[in-house]
């Protein structure tokens, strides 16, 4: 069984460890035009990680693509 369906067979709160790609824009995968805009303005108001985040959505794009 799955470290995931474990947690999920347990009848009350469970921890789970995860590796995650800092980077990764938190975003639904299809996000409203205006909902995009406000993200790209917030990246250039002062987002520390901004360049990493735009080249881990467009690699994002460009394997939905290929």
């Amino acid at each position: 069984m799955t470290p995931l369906k474990q947690a999920f067979a347990v009848d009350g709160p469970v921890i789970i460890q995860a590796v995650i790609d800092p980077h990764e824009p938190p975003l639904p995968g299809h996000i409203p035009m205006k909902q995009a805009w406000h993200f790209a303005k917030s990246l250039v108001r002062g987002e520390k990680f901004a360049p990493e985040i735009v080249q881990t959505i467009l690699e994002n794009k460009i394997k939905e693509v290929v």
